[in-house]
């Protein structure tokens, strides 16, 4: 899985893609979408991609290794400097057309401000993706001063709804025609759900909160509220 030629062109690579482990989920239902529509590109992988489930075709190079959360800190700093020193390093030298970074992590000063300076002087074009504008759980001024630094600095914003452009162009200054929204999209299921027999009694009312369970998205409300719901429900909390 070190790497595979498809995305490249005359040698390098057309498009690069780059996640900094953004969500095993996302970033595998992202390439093979982008695989799909016919983009060929190089996804910046690690060791926990999930290389069976990605298409045959999308092009790998691993350069974040292993991460696995039980590593000593000291092992996990130091694999973290030398991703980030081969990452920039390799852009240096490829020089992609395209550079896509798919969701901006932690540090924002490193991973938005400092690398996409870098970005934007070795790649043609460069693209962030914005998930929120709001460093949830970290939303210090400090933080949210560099959330809007690495939002300016990135000439192409993909956002996936309206209200994180809307949110960008109100709060961050950023100029419309930079922005593009891209449905989040769900990836297909190979089976359908099965459908209730006739005459059968309607089942329990099902809901879904999926993605990483984090404070800001209130799911201890939403379980203080169903305990007052009156009709049965199914919840399923499927995230990290």
């Amino acid at each position: 899985h070190n790497a595979s030629v498809a995305g490249h062109t005359g040698g390098r690579p057309s498009v690069v893609l780059v996640s900094h482990g953004f969500g095993s989920n996302y970033e595998r239902g992202f390439c093979n979408g982008l695989y799909d529509a016919g983009c060929r590109f190089t996804l910046i992988s690690s060791d926990q991609t999930d290389y069976a489930g990605l298409r045959p075709g999308v092009g790998t190079l691993n350069l974040r290794g292993s991460q696995l959360p039980q590593r000593p800190r000291w092992r996990k700093a130091a694999n973290l400097l030398r991703y980030h020193m081969a990452l920039m390093l390799h852009v240096a030298r490829q020089r992609p057309p395209v550079l896509h970074v798919i969701g901006l992590i932690d540090p924002p000063l490193l991973c938005g401000v400092i690398q996409g300076l870098w970005f934007r002087l070795w790649c043609a074009r460069y693209f962030l993706t914005v998930h929120d504008t709001e460093p949830h759980d970290r939303a210090t001024r400090w933080n949210r001063m560099l959330y809007s630094w690495a939002f300016r600095v990135a000439p192409c914003l993909v956002v996936h709804t309206t209200r994180v452009r809307d949110a960008l162009i109100a709060d961050h200054r950023i100029r419309w025609d930079r922005i593009t929204v891209v449905e989040h999209g769900l990836e297909p299921l190979d089976q359908a759900a099965e459908l209730p027999a006739p005459g059968r009694r309607p089942q329990p009312l099902r809901l879904l909160v999926f993605g990483k369970v984090m404070r800001y998205k209130g799911i201890d409300l939403l379980l203080e509220a169903l305990r007052e719901f009156p009709y049965p429900v199914d919840l399923t909390i499927a995230g990290r």
